[in-house]
């Protein structure tokens, strides 16, 4: 069992939430986990509960609570101990001491002068923060300020670290936007004021130092300490010392990273439109212009350019990094390159997607990566075959965007829709969520102070469902409320702003949003806005600390929930024999449901590979791991659950301390969840099947020829599942070289699916 304070309280077990009930046992159960390991006297908790107007039932009332607790907490030791009650958690369990422990550990490593560890540590410690301690229960108490205030601090170690490896242009915005809300801290003030002069921008680290000032002697009657006065005069005298240290050289690595990844290829073939005009300095400047064209293009929708050849130029989507729309993408740069080609060149494009090999540099990126695989050859011939001005997709890739692109009768691909619709199933095991929004927009009326709300989720979870059902809520309630989906120039009273997918805006979209409840003056404003979980990896104070901020995490749907979704979107009863197993692959997830879905509905037998735009959205979150992560992650997947960290290590000959790291912070990344006898498992079996996927055939051989001496692993010995895994690969991998199968639409970019900002 797993309890979360560091936003609204929440106790989950086996990845389901425990339900609590009502303000007083979720009260009570919070100053509890505050104090987790600590007596807590009844008085504390009267006084926490009720201040100094208690009833005269107070105690029975808190022993009421208590008792409930203790039902709906099977297995939590929750004793009584003079003169109250003590809360033992087991270790790793509580969100909270997790972050104190990894702010302690990140503090040690910045005290040895580790900036990069200490760096990525206590980014882990604050991505544990979800919003406000406790945010649900609007409590101020001692406890929770304690919190906030360690989280600040953590901050700050964080850009003390980042800023001693050169990093002042990634944390600019992050200290400016903290420390307009927190202008009395000094040591803040000193970052920022440090930040904006290595940018270059002098005045405003004065401006900076000023607005401090002004706190300190309005608020406590104080000037700045003798550190932020020296720092001062250090930027009016430009002082050289200032500026950041030199990064250290490093060579490039000898080895590229390799891996198998589905991709989307992009043929162009442009040539002058009419017939004879064979002068290679005409052909050499058609070329030229068309180049220009496709580069811009493909750059403009994520791709790269791998090889030019002549007139023929092939660009890839999905290489070095997954992106869950790859296939969409493709199709769109190859409509646009036909749209913008020049007059008299005649364009055309062919578009094939399917498995290939990836090797890329990461010390290099400007260096293209290398792909290979028959997908290449598909394109290549497809393309010789595409009428001039036309734009030609095969099979797997027409299956793949068909929500999204409008194809002709003879398969030209024609325009990228910007309506799509899916089939979705009904809206399910969500009001809960969906209460939340209501009784904000609620709050906010009464109010008249802005709110901010943010829906954290993985791809497909069902955020934008979400946002759409409570629009359309909002459309048959009394009262005149208005929508707005984007940042519009104004707004009316009362009116909800939705700004979908704010883990892909820039900067200073991000500031205008966090900073808007606060700019926004008296109005009944709700600000809804929905990210996945990197948003917090990228900015782990959003939100948080406010009292105008909300944050709520959408899980997973129940095995119930997930099979009336299932029954709905396959109209009838789902396959005899095929429950277990396709419960345990859609993994609570919508998306994934409707996917699997489509397959089960075009005659598939068995759905068990997981359709394109499912590994796709598994891969896209995979590649966004740093490196040693995602490494290990592969590794565990070859390994098979349980996974022992002391076993990998051995197995993957890597530093058992390393390993160990990895595997917590990919616990805290839900990729896995402990297990009762120190070890983890995968939390989803597609993250464990797509990890496995990725590596090429020869590494999964290389990967297991064992080390002389290994704890947990005998001599000579292969794991367990190895025998079993070896027979998968060999059933699978000639199946996957002949594309039999053949995946269902990518999910679409949401900016373009929705009218989000």
């Amino acid at each position: 069992m797993r309890f979360f304070v560091l936003g609204h309280l929440e106790v989950v077990e086996d990845g389901r939430p425990v339900p609590l009930v009502g303000f007083q046992q979720r009260a009570v159960l919070g100053h509890l986990l505050l104090n987790a390991g600590r007596v807590v006297s009844v008085d504390q908790l009267v006084d926490a509960l009720w201040g100094e107007e208690s009833p005269l039932t107070a105690r029975k009332m808190l022993q009421n609570a208590v008792s409930g607790l203790r039902r709906a907490l099977r297995g939590v030791t929750l004793e009584t101990r003079p003169p109250g009650y003590l809360l033992r958690v087991e270790p790793g369990s509580l969100d909270l001491a997790e972050f104190h422990r990894l702010t302690e550990l990140g503090r040690a490593e910045l005290a040895d002068g580790a900036w990069d560890t200490a760096a990525q540590v206590l980014r882990d410690a604050l991505a544990l923060w979800r919003g406000p301690v406790l945010g649900d229960l609007g409590l101020r108490w001692p406890e929770i300020v304690a919190a906030e205030n360690a989280r600040l601090s953590a901050f700050e170690d964080c850009v003390e670290a980042e800023l001693a490896l050169g990093r002042h242009h990634a944390v600019v915005d992050e200290l400016e936007s903290l420390a307009a809300a927190e202008p009395a801290r000094e040591r803040l003030c000193g970052q920022l004021m440090l930040a904006l002069y290595r940018c270059g921008r002098q005045a405003d680290a004065l401006n900076s130092y000023l607005r401090t000032r002004s706190a300190l002697v309005e608020n406590y009657g104080l000037d700045p300490g003798r550190e932020l006065r020296e720092l001062e005069r250090a930027i009016l005298a430009q002082d050289p010392a200032l500026m950041p240290p030199a990064a250290p050289s490093r060579d490039f690595a000898d080895e590229p990273c390799v891996e198998r990844k589905q991709v989307t290829v992009l043929t162009v073939i442009a040539q002058p439109e009419r017939c004879g005009d064979d002068d290679p300095e005409h052909i050499d400047s058609v070329v030229r212009k068309a180049s220009e064209v496709v580069w811009n293009e493909v750059e403009r929708a994520g791709g790269t350019v791998t090889v030019t050849v002549g007139p023929m130029l092939v660009a890839v989507f999905g290489a070095p990094h997954t992106r869950e729309d790859d296939a969409v993408r493709g199709v769109a740069a190859a409509l646009a390159i036909r749209d913008a080609a020049p007059d008299g060149i005649a364009v055309r494009g062919a578009v094939t997607s399917g498995e290939a090999l990836v090797r890329w540099w990461p010390d290099a990126p400007r260096t293209p990566p290398s792909v290979t695989g028959a997908v290449l050859d598909r394109s290549l011939s497809l393309a010789s075959r595409v009428p001039s001005r036309r734009v030609r997709v095969c099979q797997e890739t027409r299956q793949a965007t068909e929500f999204a692109v409008g194809y002709s009768q003879d398969g030209d691909a024609l325009v990228v829709r910007t309506e799509r619709e899916r089939v979705e199933g009904p809206f399910v095991e969500r009001d809960c969520e969906l209460g939340v929004l209501v009784g904000l927009l609620e709050q906010v009326r009464g109010t008249r102070r802005p709110h901010l709300v943010t829906v954290l989720g993985e791809a497909g979870i069902g955020k934008s469902r979400l946002v759409r059902r409570f629009a359309g809520l909002l459309e048959h309630r009394p009262g005149s409320v208005a929508v707005h989906f984007g940042l519009p120039d104004d707004v009316g009273a009362p009116s909800v702003l939705v700004v979908e997918d704010v883990h892909r805006a820039e900067e200073r979209v991000l500031d205008r949003l966090d900073g808007l409840p606060e700019r926004a003056g008296a109005v009944p404003l709700l600000i809804v806005v929905t990210a996945r979980p990197e948003l917090v990896r990228r900015r782990p104070m959003w939100g948080g600390g406010k009292r105008d901020a909300t944050t709520m995490t959408l899980g997973p749907l129940s095995d119930d929930a997930t099979t009336v979704l299932l029954r709905s979107l396959l109209g009838g009863e789902i396959p005899a024999g095929l429950a277990p197993d396709l419960l345990a692959h859609v993994g609570g997830n919508p998306l994934f449901a409707a996917e699997y879905a489509s397959v089960l509905r075009a005659g598939a037998t068995s759905p068990l590979r997981p359709p394109r735009s499912v590994h796709n959205v598994i891969a896209s979150r995979l590649d966004a791991l740093p490196a040693t992560d995602k490494s290990v992650l592969q590794e565990a997947a070859l390994l098979g659950d349980p996974v022992r960290p002391d076993a990998l290590a051995a197995l993957a000959k890597r530093d058992p301390a390393v390993v160990a790291e990895s595997l917590e912070r990919l616990a805290r990344e839900d990729f896995l969840r402990r297990t009762a006898t120190a070890g983890y498992e995968f939390r989803h079996v597609l993250v464990r099947d797509v990890a496995r996927s990725q590596l090429p055939r020869s590494l999964r051989h290389l990967k297991w020829q064992l080390p002389a001496n290994g704890p947990g692993v005998e001599r000579g010995a292969a794991p367990p599942t190895y025998g079993r895994l070896m027979e998968l690969i060999t059933e699978v991998e000639p199946l996957q070289r002949n594309n039999i199968w053949d995946g269902p639409p990518a999910e679409p970019p949401r900016a373009v699916r929705d009218r989000s900002g």
